[in-house]
């Protein structure tokens, strides 16, 4: 079966751009057609054509937004199955026992200053009154 204008044409833009000086060539081609046809536009085509470029960097711009917006922050770990293989390493080195786990937790916590360190306050016995007078 033949192949449509629109295949021949994919096939031909697909094999430029396997060869580089090719593809440049083309592309400087391209770049001096586009250069020529935007000095030749003038009085109303000039205007369309700077309120379509206008419109266009607008669009660009504002799907640039979300995708800022809408990404996740960038983690340590390439995948999430990774992440959860170091979850699940510490996970099982941990005590069994939920307060030592806890305290080695929050101790590591503080030594990466992910929550500030704790105020502790020191505690003395104290000496009855009693103790105290008869020395």
């Amino acid at each position: 079966m033949a192949m449509t204008n629109a295949e021949r044409m994919k096939k031909y833009r697909e094999k430029i751009k396997k060869d580089k000086v090719k593809n440049e060539a083309l592309k400087a081609k391209d770049r001096v057609r586009y250069n020529s046809k935007k000095q030749k536009l003038t009085g109303a085509s000039l205007v369309e054509f700077r309120t379509k470029n206008k419109l266009r960097q607008q669009k660009y711009r504002e799907n640039k937004k979300k995708c800022l917006v809408n990404k996740p922050p960038p983690s340590s770990f390439k995948s999430r199955q990774s992440f959860g293989k170091a979850l699940k390493k510490i996970n099982s080195s941990l005590p069994k026992c939920d307060k030592k786990k806890k305290v080695i937790i929050q101790h590591l916590a503080e030594t990466f200053v992910l929550i500030p360190k704790s105020k502790q306050q020191r505690t003395t016995a104290q000496l009855a009154d009693k103790l105290k007078t008869d020395v």
